[in-house]
């Protein structure tokens, strides 16, 4: 008989919760968060101290008023420091607090309990508190190419790593890779970003491992919306890396979308809701036809997601 000890079953089954899909975004959200606040300084601060305490005073006050008394569900407080911290990095960065507050308290009132409630709004709550400001002037569309970055690209283009990548892959692949777009995807400074969260790629990287480790976004909703906006970007001709990295597409694609409430159910509602909120969110984006032209792209898409999971339901 082996004297060999039996190892229990190293796998542990953890039920998926909604507290716990929550808590899981709002920690990918941190680095985001965190680089956002070193590079705007105070006033990111303020624009986050204002999301979360509005949050929390709109949460709590629609618990008195619906049942006569504050409650503590774990899982309402899950859900709105998630969505007071994708408040926070979607925001510009010179955003007065006021009118944080004030797209927080819409983030709730409107988005979550007048346009649905728990888990039933199929528009990201953080979508409407946007659209909210977005008629006081509030605007994250891109501005000229910034000339911060100047100083980086140089040298990237001097490194011998850029010169080793252009030789043995770029040539022969026939891509010309600026050194520019390189300073983008690396720049943690000043880099004309229309939000706190936006043109931080390394951070962004690090969330997005953790959402994509984690499942919490079908992969088929996030591949269809990026495919759709670089579609766009390619056809109207315009700097692709620029725009996805200074502009709020990445954000929305990797933090916005894992929310299960806001997305199709079915494979192929995801594919055609990815598609056409990416195209639609592109075409705003390029045109300049609208103040926040990514979230008015896929809120005016998601008006129509319970149809799509009606039409296109299996048989």
């Amino acid at each position: 008989m082996s004297s060999r000890a039996v190892s229990p079953f190293p796998h542990t089954f953890q039920p998926v919760t909604v507290r716990g899909i929550y808590i899981k975004l709002t920690v990918a959200l941190v680095p985001l968060l965190l680089f956002g606040i070193w590079r705007g300084g105070p006033s990111v601060v303020m624009t986050f101290l204002a999301a979360i305490a509005t949050g929390a005073v709109a949460e709590f006050l629609v618990d008195l008023f619906r049942t006569g008394a504050a409650t503590s569900s774990p899982v309402k407080n899950g859900r709105v420091l998630y969505l007071m911290v994708l408040l926070a990095v979607l925001v510009p960065a010179q955003t007065s607090p006021v009118v944080v507050a004030i797209a927080a308290a819409a983030t709730v009132l409107i988005g979550v309990y007048l346009m649905g409630d728990t888990g039933v709004y199929y528009v990201h709550p953080v979508f409407i508190g946007l659209m909210v400001i977005a008629g006081g002037g509030i605007t994250t569309l891109p501005t000229a190419e910034p000339t911060a970055l100047a100083a980086l690209a140089q040298v990237v283009a001097d490194s011998g790593a850029y010169q080793g990548m252009t030789d043995s892959v770029f040539a022969p692949l026939g891509m010309r890779v600026p050194p520019e777009a390189i300073a983008l995807l690396i720049n943690v400074g000043d880099a004309g970003a229309v939000s706190v969260g936006a043109a931080l790629i390394p951070p962004l990287i690090l969330g997005a491992l953790f959402v994509f480790g984690e499942d919490l976004v079908p992969p088929t909703v996030v591949v269809t919306f990026l495919i759709g906006v670089v579609a766009v970007l390619f056809f109207a001709e315009a700097d692709i890396i620029d725009l996805l990295v200074r502009s709020n597409v990445l954000i929305v694609l990797v933090f916005a979308l894992a929310d299960p409430s806001v997305r199709p159910m079915r494979a192929a509602s995801m594919a055609v809701f990815g598609v056409a909120s990416g195209v639609l969110s592109a075409v705003l984006l390029v045109t300049s036809g609208a103040a926040v032209p990514v979230i008015t792209g896929v809120v005016l898409v998601a008006t129509i997601r319970p149809l799509l999971d009606q039409v296109l339901r299996r048989r």
